[in-house]
C-alpha cells in the first residue's frame, strides 16, 4: 500500500490523496491497481484532511434551505408512502392469487389437450 498525491493540470488547485494497491492480473499478466480516494492535502502543515466518505457536492445553503422546509411535511409524505406502500402490498397479494388460479387452469387445459391427441 502507497499513499500517492497527485496536484490537477496546471500546478493550481489542491493537492489529492489517494491510497494505492498494487496487484496482479493473471488474465492480464500484468501489474494492475486500485486507488481509494483518502482526501485533500493541507498546504501549510502537509496532512491529509480526510474526505466525509460520501460521494456528490457537499451540503450548501441551497441544501440546507430545502431541507428545513422539508422537515414539517416530511412527516406526512412518509404517512402516505406507508399507505400507498401497504395498498400495493395488498394488489401484489391478489394478483399472486390470481396468477396461481391461472397457472392450474392451463395446466388443467394442457393436460386435456394431451388426453385428447
Amino acid at each position: 500500500m502507497a499513499i500517492i498525491y497527485r496536484k490537477p493540470k496546471g500546478e493550481a488547485g489542491p493537492t489529492y490523496a489517494y491510497d494505492s494497491i498494487s496487484y496482479w492480473d493473471k488474465d492480464l499478466k500484468q501489474p494492475r491497481s486500485t486507488r481509494k480516494y483518502l482526501g485533500v492535502v493541507d498546504e501549510a502543515t502537509g496532512e491529509i484532511i480526510p474526505s466525509s466518505g460520501r460521494r456528490g457536492r457537499r451540503s450548501g445553503t441551497k441544501e440546507e434551505k430545502n431541507k428545513e422546509s422539508s422537515d414539517s411535511s416530511s412527516s406526512a409524505l412518509l404517512a402516505a408512502k406507508d399507505r400507498e406502500i401497504l395498498e400495493l402490498k395488498e394488489e401484489i397479494a391478489i394478483l399472486k392469487k390470481e396468477n396461481r388460479l391461472y397457472r392450474d387452469l392451463l395446466q388443467k387445459i394442457h393436460t386435456i389437450s394431451q388426453i385428447e391427441k
